[in-house]
């Protein structure tokens, strides 16, 4: 099994975290005879640091590192939401019970690896979990476009009654040229092409022209009429 034969379309990078130098220096081997891409790191910090800097698809992290427990380096990488793609996977000697492991899926991993492990049975596990990951980014970059499509939907369908761009009215009687070069009422218009509802009314200068014996007292009532 090895990278190219994952769906992903680079070789996946890992982040390979050990304080053994051993166990890290033969996993490093195994990983980068399947021709995937390895990084290393020692320690908690190192491995904080090192997904910051290089944003690795999988993370395989000891469950027992010097400065701080792995399980707590799983909780912080998960907790980061510019993070949120990067898979974590616990590995330990020693801490291999049903219950570690449980605690370990509790802080967030994404799986659980024992050693002693066989190559074969080590590349396998690392290309499942690869392919969840892929099937997992798949789906959160349909999901962003829909989501993007949707806003799109929804903009689109807020324009479709709001008026834009030039409007020929005639000066005389208030008529507005239509796309098709026809001359509709005001009121008429504004009834087809947006949302607004129109009502009747007179303004204070109408009301002093056309009723001219008004009082002034009477022109808010004539307003709407």
């Amino acid at each position: 099994q090895t990278a190219k034969d994952s769906p992903m379309n680079n070789p996946p990078k890992i982040l390979a975290v050990d304080d053994d130098p051993r166990v890290l220096l033969g996993t490093v081997r195994i990983l980068k005879g399947a021709n995937y891409e390895v990084i290393e790191a020692h320690n908690g910090r190192e491995c904080l640091d090192a997904v910051r800097l290089h944003n690795p698809d999988l993370v395989l992290l000891d469950v027992v590192i010097p400065d701080m427990d792995g399980t707590e380096v799983c909780r912080i990488i998960k907790g980061d939401p510019k993070r949120r793609r990067t898979f974590v996977v616990l590995t330990s000697g020693n801490q291999t019970s049903p219950d570690d492991q449980a605690e370990g899926l509790d802080y967030g991993a994404d799986g659980y690896i024992n050693r002693p492990f066989s190559i074969r049975e080590f590349l396998s596990r690392i290309a499942a979990i690869l392919r969840i990951k892929k099937a997992e980014d798949d789906l959160l970059d349909e999901k962003g476009k829909v989501e993007k499509l949707n806003a799109e939907l929804m903009e689109t369908l807020g324009r479709i009654k709001t008026l834009e761009g030039i409007l020929s009215i005639c000066m005389f009687c208030h008529k507005i040229r239509t796309d098709g070069d026809m001359w509709e009422k005001l009121e008429i218009y504004l009834l087809e092409h947006t949302d607004a509802m129109v009502s009747h009314g007179m303004c204070p200068e109408c009301a002093k022209l056309h009723y001219p014996g008004i009082s002034e007292g009477g022109e808010e009532d004539a307003g709407e009429k």
